[in-house]
């Protein structure tokens, strides 16, 4: 600084300046005092004193030799006051500032003059400041560029971190003299981070690694001891592919020019790029390609990125581990092609990585080796990817790693396409076709693999295996296209064992090996579902081993067939069951169709389902064949199933040594047939169901040499219907049981065998060795054809045997030849039969409480014992039926022997016969004795005919006892009775019961040629009846009455009243020369206070050497009674003079001090021939004889109420105090009229 001395003015100058010095943010105090020191440079007058217009100078030495910066330092000077300061005249030393830079690794600055090492240097003229310039080494090796204005470039040395320096001279560019001209300060590069490039588009060799001289290849990067963990690669894109496996360190990056996160390689950098930087390579362009003709590509270690390179053909792997876990590793914007494989990570790990495409041809080891890897695998465009290596395509073992493929991958050779092992839990996911076509590939393994395996087309052509699930494996594995198929496996197509995954798929299978399982799931307890077709079996290779197997696979899960297809069995060759299963879940769908054909074996069943349910299955189709030479087999087993299994049709049904249908506790099982479909079984059963519901519809039937049951129905399930409308033929081997059996069945079921309740077809039971059909516990509706049994094996039993039964039982007509086998059972007492439970009986009904027991036709005969024994039971019908030559067997000798040909004891109900025919029984035609109930019996245009052939002790045609307190009424009409070796019809009502009906109208009653007695109604105890014997065509009689009402017998107080009205062919006939005791009609009352009240009117009768036409007796106790009203009946005789005696004959017996009565209104009655007498009249009891309009004399009385019998005569007597009065006319019988 210079001053001015002036004379007369005193200027005070104050100068302040500022020293910056490096890095010191505080105001210091420099380390020594400043020193000045003052020069006079202009001595106008030389006197070397400073006078006015002289000039001075202020020399100020500032020097800071501390440790510390002196930053904001500042300099006060006071010039002397006689002084001014000369403007312009400050000057000063230059001052270099150090400077620091920071710089990445390998990559080097390039500082431009605006940001050189000037821009903090000090100098009183800044501008003409100017550096050394230098080209060289900095401290640590490394390379800087300095040019004069202040500008640098600098590269520091390869694989460098750290602090490098360089020590600058400053030029002043305006130097005082003897000052110093320059300074020195020092440059500081602070280099951090590392990047690694690899570049084989530069020339030569020997690269360093660093930007500026990248290594040429992956050996020179491979070979540097430089790269390091944590070191960022980059690989520039190329026309060149690189050679070689690069050998990544811990948390190394890779990155390559496809990087698709910015533009330029420093925007994907994990740090933040320094300022001046060098221009780092371009990226989001193409990626280069990494190759390997002798090995892998990309080894990881630990916590590895890869992004943005491609890898091209190998001979090994894109990217392996290093025999270590790969940490958290990450791949991306990479794609592979070429004939190499794709990953190999061993050991461990987490890698996330997503691909563009995957390509592959050739490789020879697994494409994926994944080994305890989690996180993902992703790829986003589509490949082709074949691998012809003998090993696995894709292994994945243990770990949860994700994987999405797009590619398509064919598998060429052997190994499996996808192999997953140890308790994988990921999600692998196929977007493109899977397939393999070698002979001998094993398909897709799944082993104790818990993740999610889906496949959109999945197609194994070729292979040992199919689909293997097995181990424990409690993932899922889908398969969602419908073109996917499995097909030409030669093992099992698809194999699930011991597992718990849920499968998916809706592709088909077609599986043509005829000796392996098409479908094997054992323990397999996931929900599984067949989608698509499924063709297990083809007509060229059906199955010779069991098609579908499914065994232990739950309770609760549910197995679904969409579409399935089984052929198996060579018509008189090896055969195999369609479908098993054994302890399953819910099986349900469709089943198109099952072809079943050859030996199963004896009592092996095409379809045998046990311990499983179903929900809802369909089959839409079933043909079973096993009736060839040398086969065995039947069609359907269930064996404790639930749930509902339908087949809707089948053609036919064979088999030997196999039930057919056999179920036994089973849900729901239905089976149509649209078809006609038809059953033919030898030596086991045509159906043989057991606790159940079944809906079954069937054509005929055939059964051969049965051992069992031909058809046997037990404990069927509500609303269960079994239709068989067509012929049913079944014949049964020695030792066998029952023809049909039907057990048990609700009554909402429906059974109907050789009908369908409009139409009748016939069913054949032959060959019977037990019932030919045995019913008990039959609830519902239950329904024949037109049953034939014979008996050629002489059975004793019944040929059907009904117990506890209810609901309706039809029989369009039952044709029973017993072929006099079975003995008989006698009588207990006269109205009580004892009971064999059937023994010799053609039929026989016990306990039936239904709506109706039907009989609509057909022959019973030749029976050891009765036709039809029914007892305890109701409802019974007989319509179109014959029953004939029973209890005639002639190795039984009849003793007490009961064999009729309807025995039926307590029946209640209804009991209706109708054109229908009962000849020659043994005992008696038709029996019937109630002790209890109620009963209407109802006979209608039928034949009871002939006990009379049968010799002794034969009796009636009819025959009814109505004891205890029953009740009874009988219609009888239209019907024809002949040859009765006893009565034609024989009602005896006892104890307390009630006929409260025996109407008998338009019958046809002949002794036709031999000894027979008509109608005996019989009223003993205390019992009430009440009858018609109305408008009836005929009744003959011989050596017995025609008609006897009786009345109170040993004592008794029975009612009976009733009518004997226009019969105009009544007839009686003896074969004895000296005539008979019995008439046309007796009528008795002989009890304590027994009544009869008859009206006989308007009847015809002829009376031939017997002794009454009518004959009125009051007898027994003291108060028994008749009330009659005889009126306008035509009365005649014939034969010999003197046999026959009153054409009328009214008595009462003596009693002593009884009150016996006769009441008598005989009118308008026409009598000739050669009675004795046309009315004679005894009173032998106190009260005697009422007539109605008696005169006192019985003739007149005769002729008075309009009788005429020409010369006959009438008489009346009385004794022991009897009397004959006049009275009323009598009152008239009060039950209805028929």
């Amino acid at each position: 600084m210079i001053a001015q001395v002036v004379r007369f003015q005193a200027i005070r100058i104050i100068v302040i300046f500022t020293l910056f010095f490096f890095s010191h943010p505080l105001f210091s105090q420099i380390s020594n005092p400043p020193t000045q020191t003052d020069s006079l440079i202009i001595d106008a007058n030389n006197n070397n004193a400073a006078n006015s217009g002289d000039r001075i100078r202020y020399k100020v030495n500032l020097n800071n030799t501390g440790s510390s910066p002196a930053n904001g330092v500042n300099l006060i000077i006071n010039p002397d006051p006689k002084t001014i300061f000369v403007p312009g005249s400050f000057r000063s030393t230059p001052l270099a500032i150090d400077d620091t830079f920071n710089v990445t690794g390998n990559v080097g600055i390039t500082v431009p003059e605006i940001s050189g090492v000037l821009t903090n240097d000090f100098d009183d003229n800044i501008p003409g400041l100017t550096v050394m310039a230098f080209v060289g080494a900095t401290t640590q090796g490394g390379t800087i560029n300095l040019a004069t204005n202040g500008s640098f470039t600098y590269s520091p040395p390869a694989g460098f971190v750290g602090t490098d320096t360089y020590t600058y001279t400053l030029l002043d560019g305006n130097a005082v003299p003897g000052m110093l001209p320059s300074s020195t300060g020092t440059i500081r590069l602070q280099v951090s981070n590392l990047v690694w490039f690899i570049d084989n588009t530069v020339a030569g060799s020997g690269g360093s690694g660093v930007l500026s001289n990248p290594f040429r290849n992956i050996a020179e990067f491979n070979a540097s001891a430089g790269p390091g963990s944590g070191h960022i690669v980059f690989i520039k894109q190329s026309p060149t592919e690189y050679n070689g496996n690069i050998l990544l360190k811990t948390a190394m990056f890779l990155y390559g020019s496809g990087h698709t996160g910015g533009m330029n390689l420093g925007d994907v950098l994990p740090f933040v790029l320094p300022a001046h930087s060098n221009t780092l390579p371009a990226i989001n362009t193409t990626a280069p390609t990494l190759t390997n003709t002798s090995g892998n590509a990309v080894t990881l270690v630990l916590n590895n990125l890869v992004r943005g390179v491609n890898i091209g053909q190998t001979t090994g792997y894109a990217f392996v581990d290093n025999i270590g876990t790969i940490g958290m590793s990450t791949i991306s914007d990479c794609t592979i092609s070429g004939s190499g494989s794709f990953i190999n990570f061993a050991n461990g790990g987490t890698i996330n990585a997503s691909f563009g495409s995957l390509s592959s041809s050739s490789s020879t080891v697994p494409l994926f080796n994944l080994t305890n890897i989690a996180g993902s695998i992703t790829q986003s465009s589509a490949g082709t990817i074949t691998h012809n290596g003998a090993v696995n395509s894709i292994n994945v073992s243990g770990g949860s790693v994700a994987m999405t493929l797009t590619s398509s991958l064919s598998k060429t050779s052997s190994g499996a396409v996808l192999s997953v092992t140890n308790g994988h839990t990921g999600n692998l996911q196929f977007a493109g076709n899977v397939s393999s076509n070698s002979a001998s590939s094993t398909g897709i393994q799944l082993s104790n693999a818990d993740g999610s395996y889906n496949f959109s087309f999945l197609n194994l052509t070729a292979g040992t295996e199919g689909v293997y699930i097995q181990n424990g494996s409690s993932g899922s594995f889908n398969v969602t296209n419908t073109s996917s198929a499995i097909q030409n496996i030669n093992g099992i197509s698809f194999r699930m064992n011991n597992s718990t995954s849920n499968v998916n798929y809706d592709g088909s299978i077609t599986h043509s090996t005829p000796g392996s399982t098409g479908i094997e799931l054992i323990g397999a307890t996931g929900v599984i579902s067949f989608d698509g077709n499924l063709q297990i079996g083809t007509v060229g290779s059906p199955m010779t081993s069991t098609a579908v197997f499914l065994s232990a696979t739950g309770n609760v899960n549910a197995i679904t067939f969409g579409n399935l297809n089984v052929i198996t069995g060579i018509g008189g060759g090896s055969g195999a069951r369609a479908l098993v299963s054994e302890t399953s879940g819910l099986i349900s769908g469709t089943i198109a169709s099952i072809d079943c054909n050859g030996n199963l074996g004896v009592d092996n069943h095409c379809i045998d389902i046990s311990n499983s349910g179903f929900n809802n299955l369909t089959i839409n189709y079933l043909l079973s064949d096993h009736d060839d030479v040398g086969e065995n087999g039947g069609a359907i087993q269930l064996t404790n199933t639930t749930g509902i299994l339908s087949i809707l049709d089948f053609p036919r049904l064979t088999g030997r040594f196999g039930n057919i249908i056999e179920a036994a506790n089973f849900g729901t099982l239905n089976i149509s047939t649209t078809t006609n479909g038809t059953i033919a079984s030898t030596a086991r059963s045509a159906i043989n169901l057991t606790n159940g519901t079944a809906n079954i519809t069937t054509g005929a039937i055939g059964v051969f040499d049965a051992i069992g049951y031909g058809i046997r129905l037990e404990n069927l399930g509500p609303s269960s219907n079994i239709n068989i409308p067509a012929q049913v033929d079944i014949s049964m081997a020695a030792g066998a049981s029952e023809n049909i059996l039907v057990n048990n069945c609700p009554a909402s079921s429906t059974i109907s065998i050789g009908t369908n309740g409009a139409s009748h077809s016939l069913v054949n039971l032959t060959t019977r060795r037990a019932n030919a059909i045995r019913l008990t516990g039959a609830l519902g509706t239950t329904r024949f054809g037109n049953v034939t049994a014979n008996n050629t094996q002489s059975v004793t039993v019944p040929a059907i045997f009904s117990s506890a039964c209810a609901g309706t039982i039809q029989f369009a007509s039952a044709n029973i030849n017993m072929n006099n086998a079975g003995g008989f059972e006698n009588f207990t007492d006269e109205f009580t039969p004892q009971n064999n439970s059937g023994d010799g009986d053609a039929v026989y009904i016990s306990s039936f409480t239904g709506s109706n027991f039907v009989f609509n036709g057909g022959t019973i005969q030749l029976s050891g014992d009765d036709g039809i024994d029914i007892r305890s039971s109701s409802n019974l019908t007989l319509n179109n039926v014959i029953i004939q030559d029973v209890g005639k067997n002639p190795g039984v000798t009849c003793v007490g022997c009961n064999s009729s040909g309807v025995q039926a004891y307590n029946l209640s109900g209804t009991l209706t016969v109708s054109n229908s025919s009962f000849l020659r029984a043994r005992l008696r035609n038709f029996y019937v004795s109630n002790t209890t109930g109620t009963l209407n019996f109802n006979v209608n245009s039928s034949t009871f005919s002939d006990t009379r052939a049968s010799g002794s002790p034969a009796t009636d045609n009819l025959q009814v006892y109505a004891g205890g307190n029953s009740s009874m009424a009988i219609d009888i009409e239209n019907s024809t009775f002949t040859k009765s070796r006893t009565h034609q019809v024989n009602v005896v009502p006892y104890g307390n019961a009630a006929v409260t009906k025996f109407d008998f109208t338009g019958c046809t009653m002949d002794n036709d040629g031999g000894p027979s007695s008509g109608i005996n109604l019989d009223a003993i105890g205390a019992s009430t009846m009440n009858f018609n014997i109305m408008n009836n065509v005929k009744l003959h009689a011989q050596d017995e009455n025609v008609i006897t009402i009786a009345s109170g017998a040993a004592g008794g107080t029975s009612q009976v009243q009733g009518r004997i009205m226009n019969n105009p062919n009544m007839a009686f006939t003896t074969s004895s020369p000296g005539g008979s005791v019995f008439g046309l009609v007796r009528v008795l009352s002989d009890g304590s206070t027994s009544l009869v009240n008859v009206q006989i009117e308007s009847n015809a009768g002829n009376l031939n050497n017997g002794t009454d036409g009518i004959n009125l007796s009051v007898q027994g106790a003291s108060a028994a009674k008749i009330i009659a009203t005889v009126k306008g009946n035509t009365l005649t005789s014939a034969g010999t003079a003197g046999i026959p005696l009153e054409a009328i004959n009214a008595f009462v017996n003596p009693t002593l001090g009884g009150t016996k009565e006769l009441c008598l209104n005989v009118m308008n009655n026409t009598v000739s021939g050669i009675w004795a007498r046309a009315l004679r009249a005894r009173a032998l009891s106190p009260t005697g004889l009422i007539v109605t309009n008696y005169t006192g004399n019985i003739g007149t009385t005769w002729t008075g109420n309009g009788n005429t019998s020409g010369a006959i005569p009438t008489a009346e007597f009385t004794s022991g105090g009897g009397t004959i009065v006049n009275g009323a006319a009598c009152a008239l019988p009060s039950n209805p009229m028929p």
